[in-house]
């Protein structure tokens, strides 16, 4: 397909007069066109349907056009599925923040379709340069950006699919023809020193620990490149799982108490996450949570491996010890505060300080200085002893939360008995 003329466009806002009016415009120059008015339809779609581009508004209800990005990245490098975003938001901070986030580009309202135009078909003119390249290198497979060949083998592991991107690397679903099982491959081909050390930290931190609700880690390799062979989780992350709306308080609770003992196992083994959050936990088909994605832990024999006074973690979920070096050190209180905002987001829908429509400096300001709303006070069917919980675990100070996962563990089952058996 001509990559600009005839392009398959997503565009998403909330707004019906804009969508209509853009969408419009875009196929009177013969662009395909469908549209979304939600970040939610809009993933719906982009699982459906291959996009050349997607033109992607901000400030919209449920899930933003940011968290919609995130989403998208996960599956989509900037330059297989190009995003630029298109809002009123017009602050240097606010263009920075999208950009942050994958952005390919960013468009203010009102728009100039003149200018739009430009630059829709300057992003799919460097699509089209890129699967030109493409073409000419890998004639006898699908590559991807490390190398590796979707539908060919990787030493004794077929690789079948691309199961999502990160900063680490690339994730596949690949089929162990040694062992015959399924499980996730992860690559990279960044050279950088200290990636490379974060890579090969994981895979062992990982393979430290054995516990049920812990992904287990198989293989790990340098040769020729970057890699380690981890579990395969059929399922959903818990992102996903909470904002489809089933999970319902008893639910809540069940997941909370398995996290909070593999959280336990890990910290025994002298491993903290550092960035646990709902899109590193796996819900698997019988509803078990998987942790994953260790790329942050600290395992405590290599504690200087992050630079001092770097600020790693993922703002709903960060601990104040993680944003101000002044409040502590990172330790296991740092994942009891991540697990206790998880909790309250899976019970309340919402996690303890939302970043929506919100700055993310602006976020970090409130972890470090806004006490969190009861969840009693949004969702009135909550029982007392889980407000105590999620407001213990998310103490700023760490002394004031439970000492341990083990405490918040059995604190959690004592609620699941007494209200949820």
């Amino acid at each position: 397909m001509n990559k600009t003329e005839g392009a398959n466009i997503l565009v998403v806002d909330d707004n019906e007069m804009n969508r209509d009016m853009l969408s419009r415009r875009l196929k009177r120059k013969k662009f395909s066109v469908l549209t979304a008015a939600s970040g939610l339809e809009a993933l719906d779609l982009v699982s459906k349907h291959e996009f050349n581009l997607i033109l992607l508004d901000i400030n919209m209800p449920g899930m933003n056009g940011i968290e919609a990005l995130q989403e998208i990245r996960k599956k989509y490098s900037m330059s297989e599925l190009p995003v630029i975003m298109v809002s009123a938001r017009y602050q240097s901070e606010d263009i920075a923040w999208a950009l942050e986030n994958g952005a390919n580009d960013y468009i203010t309202k009102p728009v100039d379709f003149v200018i739009a135009l430009a630059r829709i078909k300057t992003q799919l003119s460097y699509a089209k340069v890129k699967d030109n390249v493409e073409e000419c290198v890998t004639m006898d497979g699908l590559q991807t950006s490390d190398g590796i060949k979707i539908g060919e083998d990787f030493f004794h592991y077929r690789i079948e699919d691309k199961l999502g991107q990160g900063g680490m690397g690339i994730v596949y679903k690949a089929y162990d023809t040694r062992l015959e099982r399924y499980v996730a491959l992860k690559s990279i081909r960044d050279t950088n020193e200290r990636l490379i050390k974060r890579l090969t930290q994981e895979a062992r931190a990982i393979a430290q620990i054995k516990h049920p609700n812990i992904i287990t880690v198989y293989d790990i390799g340098n040769t020729p490149l970057h890699y380690f062979v981890m579990e395969y989780i059929e399922g959903k992350t818990l992102d996903h799982f909470i904002k489809s709306g089933e999970v319902t308080p008893g639910i809540a609770v069940g997941i909370a108490q398995k996290i909070a003992n593999a959280l336990f196992t890990a910290h025994k083994s002298g491993v903290v996450h550092r960035d646990l959050k709902p899109a590193n936990i796996i819900i698997d088909n019988d509803g078990e949570p998987h942790i994953m994605d260790f790329g942050l832990a600290k395992v405590a024999e290599n504690e200087k491996l992050t630079k001092d006074n770097e600020i790693v973690g993922t703002p709903c979920y960060m601990a104040p010890e993680q944003i101000d070096v002044k409040r502590g050190k990172i330790d296991v209180q740092t994942d009891i505060y991540a697990a206790g905002a998880i909790l309250y987001e899976m019970i309340t829908g919402k996690p303890p300080f939302e970043i929506k429509g919100t700055k993310i400096h602006e976020v970090l300001w409130k972890v470090l200085q806004d006490e969190p709303v009861k969840p009693s006070d949004l969702q009135k069917d909550i029982p007392q002893e889980l407000d105590d919980i999620c407001l213990k675990a998310l103490e700023k100070e760490q002394e004031k939360r439970f000492s341990n996962a083990h405490e918040m563990e059995q604190a959690i089952a004592k609620v699941y008995y007494q209200h949820f058996c």
